[in-house]
């Protein structure tokens, strides 16, 4: 019923939003409303460790919290750019907020309905594979020593005395590979986890832990965090529980350490001075809500006469993969309308990708309806993912889309594909089952159709 009326209020206020004298209601409404949707999934049966909370989380940091902040008359003027506080100062801003929380909205009822349509009625056991295991662990452990020759050919120890926006720029070391070690060391660890008995877990962690930190001394804070994240998540099916409170604590931890990095990719780690006042949660909070923009420009394109692409972003990245078998199908990327990424560089530069941004310019006011379809699948997967292959491929599908949030969706289908593979390898080396110890075992009955895949 929440998350219904909360959809409510987000047209009430894409319409009030035209009137400057809502905009601080519209700021403040939408951000709360944001949190509470995500205490609503809570509420309605998803663990804090689950996809779908994680992903909504990691939506509403990327769209809400600036306008929050300059709507209680929080000062930022230490903690962010002044160009970026005056895109606060106009009517598309509010009305991108207010698009944002509607598309959150969305995804609240796709989850609660998929809670709602396919439930389980007790948790089942989870039997461990030994393939599966070895598997994952050495693509996590091929996958971490690409990426260290990587870091070798881009410069050695020199990449941290670079700028994250030369290094980007020039190519020498962010570019698909990069993107694709990052992934397979995530795909890598979330495959052993649920399949290692407890002594087992910790170099993972460990390991994951060290990829993190590593590619977030470049400034690459998204590919860092997101492997962990996913790990954070799928560790609770291998019943690996956080308290809440730790999470916090967490969060809080990250927000410091993104904060700091934002800092020092302006210069390269070695060269930044970090007793910057611009280092804490609030400049944290404030220059990621700062992706907003991309919504508002999104907004401000369709308004000014482009056309919807009904879809076609969506449809790109598959009728791009088919053109690798089917000549001709295939167009320059730069020049096609469908692409916001591409339309994006040659218009602005310096800005990021938004799922919400790519669904209004995909659809416009029903974009929302691409967050309902999210909401079903990210909920049906959290929901019936109990094998172990199955929660693997979760995880796969869980970290594309979390990382489409701040990106686009032209690389979703490629990197759950990519994803795929060691799953398929594993099973395909399906071995023994690891014994289960009794601390191990459920003590829940149930059985389900994924424990014999």
């Amino acid at each position: 019923m929440f998350a219904s009326l909360s959809g409510v209020f987000s047209v009430m206020a894409f319409f009030a939003a035209a009137d400057s004298s809502w905009w601080t209601t519209v700021g403040i409404g939408t951000a709360v409303n944001g949190l509470c949707l995500v205490y609503t999934l809570r509420a309605g049966g998803f663990e804090w460790q689950s996809g779908p909370l994680a992903y909504l989380f990691v939506l509403w940091l990327f769209h809400f919290p600036l306008t929050l902040f300059v709507c209680l008359q929080v000062n930022l003027d230490s903690s962010i750019p002044s160009y970026i506080l005056s895109w606060v100062h106009n009517s598309s801003w509010y009305h991108a907020a207010a698009y944002a929380n509607a598309c959150a909205a969305g995804f609240a009822l796709g989850c609660l309905f998929a809670r709602q349509r396919w439930a389980t009625p007790c948790e089942v056991p989870l039997r461990p594979n030994a393939a599966l295991y070895y598997t994952g662990l050495t693509t996590a452990i091929l996958a971490a020593s690409g990426l260290g020759v990587i870091f070798m050919r881009g410069g050695g120890s020199q990449v941290f005395s670079m700028s994250y926006g030369s290094m980007y720029k020039s190519g020498t070391l962010f570019g698909s590979n990069f993107t694709l070690a990052c992934l397979l060391v995530a795909v890598g660890v979330t495959m052993a986890i649920p399949n290692a008995t407890a002594g087992k877990r910790w170099p993972l962690v460990a390991l994951q832990s060290g990829v993190t930190a590593v590619v977030l001394l470049t400034g690459a804070r998204s590919y860092a965090l997101m492997g962990a994240l996913v790990l954070v998540v799928i560790a609770a099916k291998a019943r690996v529980r956080i308290k809440p409170i730790y999470l916090l604590w967490g969060f809080l931890l990250a927000l410091l350490i993104i904060s700091a990095v934002g800092v020092a990719r302006s210069r390269g780690v070695v060269n930044s001075q970090l007793g910057s006042s611009s280092i804490g949660p609030t400049a944290a909070l404030a220059e990621m809500g700062g992706s907003l923009k991309t919504v508002t420009l999104a907004i401000d394109w369709i308004e000014a006469g482009d056309q919807l692409q009904w879809g076609g972003g969506y449809w790109l990245p598959i009728e791009r993969a088919l053109g690798l078998i089917v000549p001709g199908l295939r167009k320059d990327l730069s020049t096609d309308p469908r692409a916001m990424s591409e339309v994006m560089l040659s218009r602005v530069s310096g800005l990021g990708g938004s799922a919400v941004a790519e669904a209004f310019y995909n659809f416009g006011l029903a974009g929302i309806g691409v967050f309902v379809l999210l909401g079903c699948l990210l909920g049906y997967l959290h929901l019936n993912a109990r094998s172990p292959a199955a929660i693997a491929f979760e995880s796969v599908v869980l970290y594309a889309l979390i990382l489409e949030v701040r990106n686009w969706f032209i690389s979703v289908p490629a990197m759950i594909a990519v994803g795929a593979v060691p799953i398929v390898i594993g099973l395909c080396l399906r071995g023994k089952e690891i014994p289960r110890t009794t601390s191990d075992a459920f003590t829940r009955r149930g059985i389900s159709f994924y424990e014999r895949g």
